[in-house]
């Protein structure tokens, strides 16, 4: 839920509301207490543990400690005014399905420090990279975050997940050198993780083992520390399981959770060709992107950088959006020299870098009659950074690299490999100027370590160096291409006095972190409190044919001994053949198969009986949910309005471990699982007939026709990373390739297709792989596994056909039908 009716903690008689901006019906609930209260459904009050914090003004200009003041004094005036709104707001929650609303006091936390004040504020950044100890642009920023941090008296954490020797050099060596060392403390994931009771070859996917690390790290630091705020990055989705840990109300409930965009591994694939997508990398985009999602604030060095390449392809809500201008440090003047003769690409060795595009304008530079002229002597190129393994082979980058060079100039192009500060320093002062090829950055160090050095520089003309060079003012930008980068470089290296009015002519990047780490907020806060209410849930039990009588049992039981009981709880039986001579008896084809429906007793019940509440959770007979599972489930979709659907992780009856993705990646789902049910508890809009609920063409897929139709209707759902449930053995769902095409082509909304277009391309690679890769599966192979484990069906090549043909893509003419 999106408001909270509370009283006692602000003095008798005070009535405060949160409200905030909504999409979906219970959004008419928090309105209407906004009416109650006497202000208007758009006046924003926010409210921060204890001690509350305002928006800085209201719509109408009046400052926003008024508009509560004004809210107050109406509110005491009426000594019955919170029992009346309290009534009056239920009826109307009840008619939107929800129950129980109660009042709710503010307790202090069950567990963990009190919260630090709010000046200075205490701020962790979660990493597997920290400078000097590690190499990395990440690894910089945070080392630079550190030290303005400390230095305006904050405390600073680091939460670090890299091996033990990084880990004790920084304690003992690194973090001594910042500035107030003693406001700063590291902690180990490692020994953190210590009794994590998972192993990463159970939870399948290494990037969300890593991610369900960093939460249980994180849990166990919040135990010990008080932590204004979480700093994540984004890259591979590490802070994916936290944020659905709160979305549950399990953990971090008293910090914000962040996620700071420093290049996404999805958008540096978009901007190279060095990488497959296979399973584990498809996954890692979905962890990224749930993660971005999710986050309550979202940090970017730029506005221009937001808005290119992250707002739109990742649904980042604009109120989680802040801009953070990434920090430096002085990186020091070069010398004065008059012998320079060497044009510098300073970077990672990658091809999102554009170092490809680079070493081809040089190689026409090289070709081109006087264009050295006021040098006097051939141009050198050199290269300065870390090799890389982004050859098509897998192998080396440099050596790509240098394979393209035509012997006769060979002699005239260097690579450095990584150099420290102070010998690229020492290396500058031979740099005549600095290229810049890059493709794709978010703030590009090595850029301003270059211009700070006074170094002209030629930058290709994209956001993140936009935002601080001005073409022919303070650099050169060019147009991308290979001719434009040799034209610019020709230029400069024949006009001596452009090349002096690029010298860093004036500071640029002057305003570092900018305020937000004074009072981090959460843009888009989760909900982690108590819920106020509940939706009433229907819980169907399906009895398969293949079930036994205590399988049915079992779950019944289970369900009954729940901290929370279903509302109603329906059995849908298989049958051979209808029963006509029962006439109460609800005879139908029902998620592919001919059912009865009965009541928990077992008693018949007639088809217009057949209606859903506010959620619905299906199980198969023989699942035992844990006495916690619908509690957690139903109070994470009313806390959060815009939840499309919640569910847990399970274990299968042999102990395996289901760590479900349905959350992250509900398009695998039917290719992973088959018609098998999710066990997830599905928003619905109560008094609608099952018979409509579940699309019949569909058949067996219904459920999940049902769970992808919340994710267009509603929003996206989550998986709490916690196993809450046993299940039945893989409940046998009957396999039709018409239901699977429907669900594919017809089922699935515009951003499902989108999804299931690339993971068709990802069960389209060849069944080569690099050496020390695990072979990806040919479409032959998915098809092999399609008929061993989908009934003989060659459900996916028909799937991928149909979804082909909606896309207009065509026939690939190899999917093996």
């Amino acid at each position: 839920m999106a408001m909270r009716v509370q009283r006692g903690e602000f003095g008798e008689g005070v009535l405060l509301v949160r409200h905030e901006e909504m999409i979906t019906e219970p959004r008419a609930v928090a309105d209407a207490v906004m009416r109650h209260v006497g202000l208007e459904p758009h006046d924003a009050v926010r409210e921060q543990m204890s001690a509350p914090t305002f928006n800085s003004s209201h719509r109408d200009g009046r400052p926003a400690e008024q508009v509560v003041a004004e809210a107050r004094e109406r509110i005491a005036a009426d000594p019955d005014f919170c029992e009346r709104v309290e009534r009056e707001v239920e009826e109307e929650m009840s008619a939107l399905g929800y129950t129980s609303l109660c009042t709710h006091t503010a307790t202090a936390p069950a567990a963990g420090p009190a919260r630090a004040t709010r000046s200075p504020t205490t701020i962790a950044f979660l990493s597997y990279e920290i400078h000097p100890t590690t190499w990395g642009g990440a690894g910089v920023l945070l080392h630079h975050a550190a030290v303005r941090l400390l230095e305006a008296g904050h405390r600073v954490l680091f939460l670090l997940d890299v091996g033990e020797p990084y880990f004790t050099r920084f304690v003992e060596k690194d973090r001594l050198s910042l500035p107030n060392p003693d406001a700063c403390a590291a902690w180990s994931v490692d020994e953190l993780c210590a009794d994590l009771p998972l192993r990463e070859d159970e939870v399948g996917n290494p990037f969300l083992w890593k991610s369900l690390r960093f939460d249980w790290a994180l849990a166990k630091l919040l135990e010990r520390e008080a932590i204004d705020f979480v700093e994540f990055f984004e890259y591979c989705g590490v802070a994916s399981c936290a944020l659905s840990a709160k979305i549950f109300g399990r953990r971090h409930a008293d910090t914000i959770l962040g996620v700071r965009a420093h290049n996404s591994v999805e958008l540096i694939d978009a901007h190279e060709s060095t990488k497959s997508i296979d399973r584990d990398r498809y996954l890692l985009y979905a962890l990224e992107q749930a993660g971005l999602a999710r986050a309550e604030s979202v940090l970017f060095p730029s506005r221009r950088y937001a808005e290119a390449y992250y707002l739109d392809r990742y649904a980042i809500p604009e109120s989680s959006v802040v801009i953070s201008q990434s920090p430096k440090l002085a990186f020091g003047r070069r010398a004065a020299a008059e012998d320079r003769d060497e044009v510098v690409y300073l970077g990672r060795i990658f091809e999102f870098k554009g170092v490809e595009t680079f070493l081809h304008a040089a190689l026409l530079l090289c070709e081109r009659e006087g264009s050295e002229a006021a040098v006097g002597r051939p141009l050198r190129f050199v290269f300065i950074g870390p090799d890389s393994r982004d050859a098509l082979d897998g192998g080396s980058y440099i050596e790509h690299l240098k394979a393209a060079i035509p012997e006769p100039h060979r002699e005239r192009f260097e690579f450095t490999g990584h150099l420290d500060h102070d010998r690229v320093l020492a290396r500058l002062d031979r740099a005549l100027f600095g290229v810049l090829p890059n493709r794709f950055e978010s703030f590009c160090y090595a850029a301003h370590e270059l211009y700070d050095a006074g170094v002209p520089l030629i930058a290709n003309d994209i956001p993140a160096f936009r935002n601080y060079f001005e073409h022919e003012e303070n650099a050169l930008l060019f147009d991308g291409t290979t001719l434009g980068l040799a034209d610019a470089m020709e230029r400069l290296a024949g006009d001596t006095g452009l090349r002096e009015g690029l010298s860093c002519p004036r500071p640029i990047a002057t305003e570092p972190l900018g305020n937000f780490y004074a009072e981090p907020f959460a843009g888009t806060p989760i909900d982690s409190e108590p819920p106020l209410a509940r939706l009433r849930t229907l819980a169907v039990i399906v009895r398969f044919a293949e079930s036994r009588e205590e399988d049915l049992e079992a779950t019944r039981e289970a369900l009954q001994a729940g901290k929370l009981v279903p509302d109603r709880i329906l059995v849908a039986r298989e049958v051979e053949a209808p029963e006509a001579t029962d006439a109460l008896r609800a005879c139908t084809r029902w998620l592919g198969r001919q059912v009865v429906f009965e009541t928990a007793e077992g008693e018949p019940i007639g088809a217009d009986a057949l209606r859903s509440l506010a959620a619905i959770w299906l199980l198969a007979a023989g699942d035992r949910p844990g006495p916690e599972c619908l509690e957690l489930c139903s109070g994470a979709l009313a806390r959060s309005p815009g939840l499309g659907f919640a569910g847990c992780w399970s274990r299968r009856p042999d102990g395996g471990l289901e760590a479900s993705t349905l959350d992250l990646a509900p398009e695998l789902w039917p290719f992973d699982h088959g018609a098998r049910l999710t066990r997830s508890v599905v928003r619905t809009t109560p008094d609608t007939h099952l018979f409509d609920l579940f699309d019949t063409r569909a058949g067996s897929y219904g459920e999940l026709a049902l769970v992808w139709g919340a994710l267009e209707d509603t929003g996206p759902g989550a998986i709490l990373p916690e196993v809450h449930l046993e299940l039945a053995d893989p409940d046998p769902a009957e396999h039709r390739p018409e239901h699977l095409s429907f669900l594919v082509a017809g089922a699935a909304g515009p951003g499902l297709k989108a999804r299931l277009a690339l993971h068709a391309a990802v069960l389209s690679e060849s069944d080569t792989a690099p050496v020390g890769e695990a072979p990806r599966p040919s479409i032959q192979q998915a098809l092999a596994h399609a008929d061993a484990h989908l009934d003989g069906k060659r459900l996916l090549a028909l799937a991928l056909r149909k979804l082909r043909t909606k896309l207009g893509l065509g026939s690939s003419g190899d999917d093996g039908a």
